[in-house]
Order: C-alpha cells, then structure tokens, then sequence
C-alpha cells in the first residue's frame, strides 16, 4: 500500500469517525507537488473533539481491531498521537492530530480605526 493510498484509509476512518479534519504537514506538501520524505500523517482537528477522539477512531471500521495506540506528548494540550502500525520496513506509523497552530504564536488582532465599523479577523479559538 502506497503513503497515499494508507491516507485515503486514513480519511476514511475520520470521516466515519465524523471527526472534521485538514490535512497538514507532509502529505499536505506532496499534494502541491514538493517531495517530502515524512514519516507520520499529520491532521489538524477543532479542539471540540479532541477528548473524544481514541473513542471515535475505535468504532471505525479501519481501528476496530486494528492498532491504535495513543503515546503521551510533550505537548499534550497541543496534539495527540497514536501509533497506527508498523511498517514493512520494521519502522512504527504514526498519527498526529493538532489542535492548535504550533507554528506561531498568536498575536493580538488588530484594533479598529476610530470610528470604524469594519470586522476584523480574530484568532480562532475552540
């Protein structure tokens, strides 16, 4: 099975699971046609589901009986990641879901003009 093929399983299993993703990382830079050799399948998902995931993932018929081992990160707030299987090679696969950008700091938004009625952009929070 092909890295592209096991991401497809992937997103099935999350759509079944009805779990909203985005695909990041990686797989996500293939997709616009830059190599990138990665070995784990990055997703980031709304902190509203972040509790329920392992529960979700386990009713699917892709995690049923299959692996789904969750490690515990350094950043646990931030992601979880769980080891889907192992490859041929020997080499453990892996799962991460993000739930917050860990790429940048949030900065303030910007305040509006005085005397403005314009909508600016806020940063996202669950």
């Amino acid at each position: 099975m092909t890295s592209t093929e096991r991401l497809l399983d992937l997103a099935d299993a999350l759509d079944e699971a009805q779990v909203p993703f985005l695909v990041m990382g990686g797989h996500a830079v293939r997709y616009y046609g830059l190599e990138r050799n990665t070995a784990d399948f990055d997703f980031h998902l709304s902190l509203a589901v972040a509790k329920a995931l392992p529960e979700r993932l386990t009713r699917t018929r892709l995690f049923r009986r299959g692996m789904l081992r969750e490690e515990t990160t350094w950043r646990g707030g931030d992601f979880r990641r769980f080891q889907i299987g192992t490859l041929p090679n020997g080499r453990e696969e892996w799962m991460e879901f993000w739930f917050r950008n860990h790429m940048r700091q949030l900065k303030p938004a910007p305040q509006a003009p005085r005397g403005s009625n314009r909508s600016w952009l806020q940063p996202l929070t669950a």
